[in-house]
């Protein structure tokens, strides 16, 4: 009877992960001869690259981490990274389909100081430092959401994104807070100082 060498089997697989995340799985192979296997990675930075940020296997384990707000939805490629398995005769290759499931990143504000404002003063809402990295439309609020800053003045809405603050003392700043928000999320409170 003549020892024949079968070939190792590396198994497909399918992940899930949430985007911003990062993930650490053994991969799936088997070997009929039950022979010691090695492991290791076919793809290139061209590959992947664009996907994620770091990448690599340590034995039969593979690590990835998805690169900041990337997932799934942003590009039509799968994203596929393929492996091999060796007997140290014979090999196989696998592929791992990776699904990165999007979530929904809290909006990003900044606080504001306006110098020289008088008794009134008018200011756009552009002039204020926020923004979503979703690319969703937010929502500019008030705390309180009366417009009542903290010594007495009153911020109204004038419409068109355009806001007048009206000085209520002679003091010389006044303040009141400010959130935006998103339709799931809504940023930190920061500080408008007038």
């Amino acid at each position: 009877v003549q020892n024949v060498n079968n070939k190792p089997e590396a198994h497909d697989l399918i992940i899930e992960l949430e985007e911003d995340s990062e993930l650490t799985f053994p991969v799936l192979a088997t070997d009929p001869d039950g022979q010691s296997l090695e492991f290791g990675l076919l793809d290139d930075e061209n590959d992947v690259g664009y996907a994620l940020k770091s990448y690599y296997m340590d034995k039969k384990d593979i690590y990835i981490e998805i690169k900041d707000d990337w997932n799934s939805e942003h590009s039509e490629d799968s994203l596929i990274l393929k492996y091999y398995v060796t007997d140290g005769e014979l090999m196989d290759m696998g592929q791992i389909f990776i699904k990165v499931i999007e979530v929904n990143d809290p909006p990003k504000n900044q606080s504001k100081y306006f110098n020289d404002v008088g008794d009134t003063f008018t200011f756009n809402r552009n002039q204020l430092e926020f923004s979503d990295v979703d690319g969703e439309e937010l929502d500019l609020l008030f705390v309180p959401k009366t417009g009542k800053t903290i010594f007495s003045g009153q911020i109204e809405d004038n419409g068109n994104n355009e806001y007048v603050y009206n000085r209520a003392k002679d003091v010389p700043a006044d303040y009141i807070f400010y959130k935006v928000r998103d339709k799931k999320s809504e940023s930190e409170i920061k500080l408008i100082t007038f």
